[in-house]
């Protein structure tokens, strides 16, 4: 009994502490969302990793999706197939139908987090 111990017993340490381990890193790569503050000090690594770096890791996904995902050769070939034109004509149509459904007064009204669909038409419909 003492051998199978003496064999199993570290493995299954290691695995605990392991897990343990890659728990804590992971939740410190993205929590706490705001830094904290203790007794007037930052506490290091807060915010987390993501959350502090958000700004430039969007920047960079989104260089690395225009440079290398959404070329303009990419897009043109996209746009010239037959069943994506009918797809954007579809959607468009339905959001049209929509809007027209409802009376002017209804997207005159402020919202917030809305399109600023007031101004557009503001714009629109003013005679320069």
């Amino acid at each position: 009994m003492k051998s199978i111990l003496f064999w199993i017993l570290p493995p299954l340490v290691g695995a605990f502490i392991g897990y343990v381990t890659n728990l804590v890193a992971i939740k410190m790569l993205f929590r706490p969302l705001k830094k904290v503050r203790l007794f007037g000090f930052d506490l290091p690594f807060t915010p987390g990793i993501f959350p502090k770096e958000r700004h430039k890791l969007a920047e960079s996904i989104g260089r690395m999706v225009e440079q290398e995902l959404l070329t303009p050769g990419v897009l043109r070939e996209r746009l010239a197939r037959e069943e994506v034109r009918e797809k954007i004509g579809t959607t468009l149509s339905d959001y049209t139908d929509q809007m027209l459904a409802r009376p002017l007064s209804y997207w005159l009204e402020e919202r917030p987090g809305d399109f600023p669909i007031k101004e557009i038409l503001k714009n629109f419909f003013t005679i320069h």
